[in-house]
């Protein structure tokens, strides 16, 4: 996702993914502001919570694995 403060990108700066409350990537915002991660574990059927969290700034949402 991309993270922004005043609709300038937030660079350079930590974002924590979680899913079912865990870590499963910390990456840093590029010069956009945007934040990528993998999965590196397969997650098994049904629906998940993804959690990005960025300086106390929190966005989710939720994913269905089929």
């Amino acid at each position: 996702g991309r993270w922004l403060s005043n609709r300038k990108p937030i660079v350079g700066k930590t974002v924590i993914f979680k899913v079912k409350g865990k870590v499963f990537a910390k990456v840093k915002t590029n010069k956009y502001g945007y934040a990528y991660a993998n999965l590196k574990k397969p997650l098994k059927r049904g629906a998940y919570k993804v959690t990005a969290n960025c300086g106390g700034k929190v966005a989710s949402m939720k994913i269905r694995i089929k």
